[in-house]
């Protein structure tokens, strides 16, 4: 009757291990896979927050440079335009820049969104100088499923390193194995990759009036404009996969709730019957014990 009346109140078979040792270890298991999800479902949010703000920073500064570049095919035309025109328009560059320059030092809560493993440095100083790291945050979405939640400001902004600058970061003395005019080169084609220095090469070219040197920009200002969209749809397909994640973990769970019930709840109309079985015994038992064992005067006496 004790046992009985236990599951009656609980709604459950089983409540001890003792009361199926197989079923609770099978019990065991699921909860494990169940508290592991619901740790993966904290990691895809804070990972699609990270992205999703990502995502929203890089369509900025892909907005700024279409400005950016429909300003400069504007004035590289030195027939339509003149001196006190161009200077109008560096101001409005100007403003680009300093927008730009805000997005790539964005925080989120109290973590810089393009710094790296560096989160709590600032990735870009006035300069354009990149103080960050490479490092790609990695995030369990699923069991043995990893994905990255940030882009290196350096990637997005001034152009992922090539062979000759990991090569001169992993040895000092490869850069003094460069001849000179082939460092200059290298320091040109970092140039044009850097949306900083392009930008600023751009306000110069306008503030100067020197139309060759605004029709240099437009190529460099397409190009990095082509990264950053590059970039975003690699944010766009981290997303898509943290959502399929989900959406199997959700399937996985619904799955594992149903092996739990099947297992661990007990069948209220069985319970109710068998509490009833067992309380028609019971009385029954106590009437018989209440006929065998009458009592007498003498035993009140004794």
């Amino acid at each position: 009757m004790n046992d009985l009346q236990k599951q009656n109140a609980t709604q459950k078979r089983i409540n001890t291990p003792s009361d199926d040792p197989v079923g609770n270890a099978k019990l065991m298991t699921i909860r494990n896979e169940t508290l592991d999800n619901k740790q993966f479902e904290s990691n895809a949010n804070l990972a699609k927050t990270f992205l999703n703000f990502t995502d929203t920073s890089l369509d900025e500064v892909t907005n700024l440079l279409v400005r950016a570049k429909e300003l400069a095919i504007g004035q590289s035309s030195s027939a339509s335009n003149g001196p006190d025109s161009r200077i109008m328009v560096a101001e409005e560059i100007k403003h680009i820049q300093q927008e730009v320059g805000a997005i790539s030092n964005r925080k989120l809560g109290d973590r810089f969104v393009f710094s790296g493993y560096k989160t709590n440095t600032q990735p870009f100083d006035e300069q354009g100088n990149y103080h960050g790291d490479d490092g790609k945050i990695m995030v369990e979405v699923q069991k043995d499923v990893f994905v990255g939640m940030n882009l290196p400001g350096r990637d997005v902004f001034l152009g992922a390193p090539n062979a000759a600058d990991k090569a001169q970061a992993a040895s000092p003395d490869a850069a003094q194995q460069v001849s000179p005019e082939l460092a200059v080169q290298q320091q040109a084609a970092r140039a044009h990759d850097d949306i900083f220095r392009t930008l600023e090469t751009l306000r110069v070219g306008l503030m100067t009036n020197d139309v060759d040197t605004i029709r240099s920009t437009l190529d460099p200002l397409e190009k990095i404009r082509d990264r950053v969209i590059t970039a975003r749809a690699q944010v766009g397909a981290r997303l898509g996969g943290i959502e399929n994640s989900e959406n199997s973990m959700q399937k996985a769970n619904g799955f594992n709730a149903e092996l739990q019930s099947n297992i661990e709840d007990a069948d209220i109309i069985q319970v109710v019957s068998d509490m009833a079985r067992e309380e028609t015994v019971l009385r029954a038992s106590l009437q018989a014990s209440n006929k065998l064992i009458q009592p007498t005067l003498l035993d009140f006496l004794r």
